[in-house]
């Protein structure tokens, strides 16, 4: 949500699984999120919020990936 909102500083949750990914989800990475989404009648309502996640997920910009200059 920091990056939806364009905060400079973008919070990283204490979890194990944001500390092994902090590395993929700042700096010049590219950063892809798949999206699960069923035809089912059943699964209909975690489809919506999924893809209303995605929607969130595509406003925010991280900038231009660039190479580092070794």
């Amino acid at each position: 949500m920091a990056l939806g909102n364009t905060q400079a500083h973008v919070p990283f949750r204490d979890s194990k699984l944001t500390h092994l990914l902090h590395h993929s989800l700042d700096g010049n990475s590219k950063t892809l999120m798949p999206v699960n989404v069923t035809p089912s009648e059943n699964g209909a309502g975690e489809t919506l919020n999924s893809l209303r996640l995605a929607v969130q997920v595509d406003r925010c910009h991280m900038g231009t990936a660039t190479k580092p200059t070794w």
